[in-house]
């Protein structure tokens, strides 16, 4: 079974046992007006051809100063001006429904983080999925929390949505396992994304995502198009590769559908599409799958033959003609790992279900050591990741996120997310 449909059952799962609170009504409203006396917000209602739907509520911190969001005027009339009154000091706030629903999920005691990401060239931009009692709401940020958007986004499910960061301003709300990808702007402007197919090459390399594909037990290549909201998905020959259309290789990848290692006992690579494709064994394992962001000469995958035993790397630099393959200690890998090229040439590991736990293993090193440990909670639903973005190595999970600099050697932090 892969990693991605394990996650996804367990994410199902979870999201039906959870059941909603009953909502005291006064108690929600006199938080309101407590929160009210220490914070300032404004609500913003732009209209967009764009916009699905959504609603977004600006909240600064005490020593802060949010800017206004001015309301776009419908373009078939002509709003007369009326005066404003100045509210009473008990008077309740005109908060959008959708926007107060998020602003309590994000700021409830029982919240947590379900998933995190960080902009890459930005790190004070940031967006959290939060989720409490059955309930979600979107906290997002261009000044490390010190002013906080909060937007309510359609059918988000505890632990099934990956956060991702195409640009800088702007990120993407992709589910692990369905056709379900949402954009949401620094702004907070809310869009849905349409899905077409289509062999469109972006000219950003952030521009590409793993999406998945009804039917399929592996994720496909989609490239984004952020201007009109539509995802390109690529053909057929490109499910389960580990490399994207964009990077010039053939596409390739582990155990041809429907064979997993879990259910067969061996690691298999795959590699060219149609009567092309050739497949070979690799090893007999019980944990394994490829490895991402290598070189775009380079296939590579790991294997773990039995709990508790050690890390192989195979790799392939000559199209699968030869294959080497190097041994390292890593007494936890398992089910649970995903593995990655840094840039220098080193590997990456991330522990996806236990929190959000990174190991690296440089060339000449005997074993993967870890380098970051930010254990989840004992309800932790997992689904950490690790990416190179421009350069840098990003990680991030549930509550927590970190960007290296070094190649994953040394990594700073980022835990504020409302």
């Amino acid at each position: 079974m892969s990693i991605d449909q394990i996650l996804g059952d367990a994410a199902r799962g979870l999201a039906a046992d959870l059941v909603p609170p009953e909502v005291d009504l006064g108690a929600v409203h006199r938080g309101a007006r407590a929160r009210r006396r220490r914070t300032q917000a404004v609500v913003a209602a732009a209209v967009l051809a764009t916009v699905t739907t959504g609603a977004l509520l600006v909240d600064g911190r005490p020593d802060s100063t949010p800017q206004p969001v001015v309301p776009v005027p419908t373009p078939t009339s002509t709003p007369t001006p009326t005066p404003t009154p100045t509210p009473a000091k008990d008077e309740e706030t005109a908060w959008t429904p959708d926007a107060q629903s998020a602003r309590d999920v994000v700021l409830d005691e029982r919240a947590r983080a379900s998933a995190t990401g960080v902009a890459a060239g930005a790190p004070d931009t940031r967006l959290a999925i939060w989720a409490a009692g059955g309930r979600t709401g979107v906290a997002v940020t261009t000044d490390a929390y010190r002013t906080t958007t909060y937007v309510s986004v359609p059918g988000l499910q505890v632990g099934s949505h990956q956060v991702l960061s195409p640009r800088d301003d702007l990120f993407l709300l992709s589910h692990v396992n369905h056709t379900d990808e949402w954009l949401v702007g620094a702004d907070g402007t809310v869009r849905s994304v349409d899905r077409v197919r289509g062999e469109v090459l972006p000219q950003d390399e952030r521009l590409w995502f793993q999406c998945a594909v009804g039917g399929g037990w592996r994720s496909t290549w989609c490239a984004l198009d952020p201007d009109s909201a539509t995802a390109y998905v690529w053909p057929d020959a490109w499910d389960g590769s580990a490399v994207h259309p964009g990077s010039g290789a053939t596409p390739w990848g582990a155990n041809p559908e429907p064979r997993s290692v879990g259910g067969t006992g061996r690691l298999e690579v795959w590699w060219g599409s149609g009567d092309e494709r050739e497949v070979r064994t690799l090893a007999t394992a019980q944990f394994g799958d490829y490895v991402l962001d290598c070189p775009a000469d380079v296939m590579a995958l790991w294997s773990v033959s039995g709990p508790g035993e050690g890390v192989d790397i195979h790799s392939s630099s000559d199209g699968g003609a030869t294959w080497q393959v190097t041994s390292y200690a890593a007494p936890t890998a398992d089910q649970w790992w995903k593995v990655r090229c840094a840039p220098d040439g080193s590997f990456v590991a991330v522990d996806s279900e236990r929190g959000t736990v990174l190991w690296r293993a440089a060339r000449g090193d005997a074993a993967f050591r870890q380098v970051l440990a930010a254990p989840g909670v004992a309800a932790s639903i997992g689904g950490a990741d690790v990416r190179t973005v421009d350069g840098r190595v990003v990680a991030s999970g549930e509550g927590v996120a970190a960007i290296s600099e070094d190649a994953g050697s040394t990594w700073t932090r980022v835990e504020d997310w409302r």
